[in-house]
């Protein structure tokens, strides 16, 4: 299954191997984990996500288009996350999957510079009351190019986390993949460079109520084909 940026994906009932996309076949239903990939590399149109050396794409939607995103059951265990091109394997990761829960792995940057890492999709301690008339919001830098970087909502800086950002990678994901809480609404969303000259912006953007989201930053100056653009990505979390 896959999506654009602004589309949320919706998975019914338990998550078990009965879904659109399964790591296996022919085998008895049991807990798995939910696996989001979001693809942000601009040195090709498409990409391919594979798990232990094996394709989790869709048999329908084989490769992963630009500006996409998709998801795939995962069993538990250590499991070797990686992503390719139609040129080879641009980078690979072991994460631990547990069942029941989320996870999503993005892929930015270029072939010389690509950026891969995978977050934990966790909202540990929020309860109902806290996230009432709020979104869950994280930011995450997936273009190569040296920028300092930062997310305005509405032209301000609502956290500290969106402000003065590098290229993420597998050592700043854990300090970046928690949800910081906005107030549920439209907004205009800027990201801005040291000078404060504006990158990429997008307009009336809606945050819903409850909702969660990645936002990410993507593209390459010299790539006129792929310029600076903001991803939001729906996120599941538990």
């Amino acid at each position: 299954m896959r999506k654009g940026f602004l589309l949320a994906i919706s998975i019914v009932g338990l998550l078990t191997l009965q879904s659109c996309n399964n790591d296996d076949v022919n085998v008895e239903p049991i807990p798995v984990g939910i696996l989001t990939t979001v693809n942000g590399y601009t040195d090709s149109n498409n990409v391919k996500f594979h798990v232990d050396g094996r394709y989790i794409q869709d048999i329908y939607n084989p490769v992963l288009e630009y500006k996409m995103f998709s998801y795939a059951n995962l069993f538990p265990g250590d499991r070797k996350i990686g992503v390719s091109e139609a040129k080879g394997e641009i980078a690979s990761e072991t994460h631990l999957i547990e069942k029941f829960r989320f996870y999503t792995s993005f892929v930015g940057g270029t072939k010389e510079q690509p950026v891969f890492f995978t977050a934990n999709d966790r909202i540990d301690g929020l309860t109902e009351a806290d996230v009432e008339g709020k979104s869950g919001v994280r930011f995450f830098n997936l273009s190569a190019d040296d920028l300092t970087i930062s997310l305005q909502f509405d032209d301000n800086a609502i956290a500290d986390e969106f402000k003065d950002r590098k290229t993420d990678s597998k050592e700043t994901v854990g300090t970046y993949q928690k949800f910081s809480l906005v107030e549920a609404k439209k907004y205009s969303l800027k990201v801005l460079n040291k000078s404060n000259e504006v990158l990429a912006q997008r307009d009336n953007i809606t945050l819903n109520n409850k909702g969660f989201y990645s936002i990410v930053f993507i593209g390459n100056e010299a790539n006129t084909a792929k310029p600076y653009y903001i991803g939001v990505v729906s996120q599941n979390v538990n």
